[in-house]
């Protein structure tokens, strides 16, 4: 009797085992929910170097950099995040009293942060590189959706509109 619970319990301690080490070898990503304000930061972030970097028109009048995303996922790593995102961004500027465009992208970010804080971004390759550079960037389940998705403008087209109605408005005055 005592040899057949000594049996059952090293049966029930190896299948313990296996089953923490086949979960431990898995390369399933965690994502986190409670940290989707990190979204906002990495556009606050963003517009701020995209900002500095368009010198030929961020002194134009009313220059404005506008931005959409559509975020596909957070996940921590010790103190360091990882903001999975699709970003369309496009600026705008007055010249002779009529909205002008300035540049723009849409593309896939994998946006890194230590402690809150965004020290490093990171896009996909052009070409013929694009696709093996997103699975290199993203857990596979991001990846997988990201070779599929775009996103529409027209959200920033309803922003641009609003921002410069005065426009409209100083016309018909």
């Amino acid at each position: 009797m005592k040899k057949g619970i000594v049996i059952c319990l090293l049966i029930a301690i190896i299948i313990v085992a296996v089953i923490i080490v086949v979960n431990n070898n898995k390369d399933d990503v965690v994502y986190v929910t409670d940290n989707e304000y990190l979204y906002d930061v990495a556009i606050d972030y963003l517009k701020e170097e995209y900002t500095e970097e368009d010198k030929e028109n961020k002194d134009k009048d009313d220059f404005q950099i506008f931005f959409d995303y559509e975020g596909f996922g957070i996940t921590v790593d010790e103190n360091i995040k990882y903001a999975y995102m699709w970003i369309v961004e496009e600026s705008y500027y007055i010249e002779d009293g009529e909205v002008k465009s300035g540049s723009g992208s849409s593309m896939p970010y994998k946006i890194k942060f230590v402690d809150d804080v965004v020290v490093d971004f990171e896009t996909a390759k052009d070409g013929a590189e694009y696709d093996t550079s997103i699975k290199e960037m993203f857990p596979e389940d991001v990846a997988d959706k990201i070779l599929t998705y775009n996103l529409s403008d027209e959200e920033i087209k309803t922003k641009v509109d609003e921002h410069y109605a005065y426009l409209n408005e100083e016309r018909e005055k």
